[in-house]
């Protein structure tokens, strides 16, 4: 809309106007903006508008990379933080025009889709169509839509809902009916042996979704990750669900470490490579030789966690320098630490990884500190100096010398 273009253009130049100067960089550019919007004799509507874009510029894209934003209560709390669509559409407008502006190599479709759909999640809770917030009800109605999708393509209902009667409950609220669907008509086409692996293309988001499922087993993750990351693929997101029988059922977001576009060949062999690892007893090493130019500008890993799903599970946020075979790292620091995970986010900017997992112990318990700390040192001992401490309680109190991960590059 016109008449909201020049908070918009304000907002973007004075969002980084603060960078440098010690501190929070976003409220100390809040200050500079209100200031001299008041010096143009803008109405405090407007003020307030252009003061809120800079404060709060990088809101949409830490939310959409670090969280789950299929969760409609992450969803609720973003748009009140929001609090009306025209905020909503320029933070939208600048988010992206911040990333773009920074580096077009941190633009791609994946990256894109993911604000999107944020986006039009907060303005449907905005315009009053919000998601309802009860599980049960939203597990439900994934459920009747997956369930149309199949039976329109051919399969029996009969034999959806047996199939269905190993799944847990959470692949149907943390997941969409289409994504149950595809899943749920690769399993039924199976021949019935362990590991089944399927992948398809999203045009759409530049990526590959993957799946599995395969006898669940501590290391599972890593011997995934690490199959994925020697085929030359960076993983975006992973989604990891136990079934009632003991089986693990996960999910990737994949992207071409090189930018190439896939092809059925390619994905036929990811899919071939994978179930492989999967049937190993061990995940093999992947080895890296560390690029020249980043050899000597290695980060000593930031590491903070705080309490996730209510108390459930520990939120690990970690940040550290970007490299080739850094998620098969973390992955058996995790093995090693006796962690399993449930849900990773992996965002890279530049040369800085700054990843987010839920994880628990053997028994699905919260992370105690005996073992935050047997992980901070596993995770200090793969990915750099291990004499910095960084380790934060599993409470979410910083016990750290390290600050906590900080904000994006791109802004």
């Amino acid at each position: 809309r016109q008449e909201h273009l020049p908070v918009l253009i304000l907002a973007a130049l004075f969002h980084d106007i603060a960078k440098g100067r010690g501190g929070d960089h976003s409220e100390l550019g809040e200050v500079e903006v209100r200031g001299f919007a008041r010096r143009l004799g803008w109405t405090d509507a407007d003020v307030d508008a252009a003061a809120f874009l800079v404060r709060r510029h990088l809101l949409l894209s830490q939310t959409a990379q670090r969280q789950d934003i299929s969760d409609p209560q992450i969803v609720q709390t973003f748009a009140t933080r929001v609090g009306t669509l025209p905020r909503l559409d320029m933070l939208y407008l600048l988010t992206v025009a911040d990333i773009i502006g920074t580096s077009a190599k941190l633009w791609n479709g994946f990256k894109d889709r993911l604000l999107i759909d944020l986006y039009q999640a907060a303005r449907r809770v905005l315009s009053g169509a919000a998601e309802s917030l009860d599980e049960a009800a939203r597990g439900q109605a994934c459920r009747a839509a997956a369930l149309a999708q199949l039976v329109a393509s051919g399969h029996e209902s009969a034999a959806v809902e047996q199939l269905w009667r190993d799944f847990p409950a959470a692949a149907f609220v943390r997941q969409r009916a289409a994504q149950v669907a595809w899943q749920s008509a690769a399993l039924l086409a199976a021949p019935g042996v362990l590991p089944v692996v399927a992948a398809q293309s999203h045009a759409a988001r530049g990526a590959l979704d993957v799946f599995f499922l395969a006898a669940d087993r501590d290391g599972l993750f890593a011997a995934a990750t690490a199959a994925l990351e020697r085929e030359g693929y960076v993983v975006q997101e992973a989604r990891i669900l136990g079934t009632p029988s003991g089986r693990a059922l996960d999910s990737f977001v994949l992207l071409d470490a090189h930018g190439a576009s896939g092809d059925a060949a390619r994905a036929a062999r990811l899919c071939a490579r994978l179930e492989a690892a999967l049937r190993a007893p061990h995940a093999p090493r992947v080895h890296h030789s560390l690029p020249r130019r980043l050899r000597h500008f290695q980060r000593s890993p930031q590491i903070r966690y705080e309490p996730a799903r209510g108390g459930a599970r520990t939120r690990l946020a970690l940040r550290c320098s970007d490299r080739p075979g850094l998620l098969a790292d973390i992955a058996e620091a995790f093995v090693a630490s006796g962690v399993r995970v449930h849900d990773a986010r992996i965002a890279t900017f530049g040369d800085i990884a700054e990843d987010y997992f839920e994880l628990t112990d053997r028994h699905d318990r919260a992370l105690d500190a005996a073992r935050c700390e047997m992980l901070r040192r596993a995770l200090e001992a793969r990915l750099g100096d291990a004499g910095e401490r960084s380790a934060a309680s599993p409470s979410g109190n910083s016990s750290t010398t390290n600050p906590a991960p900080t904000a994006p590059r791109h802004g």
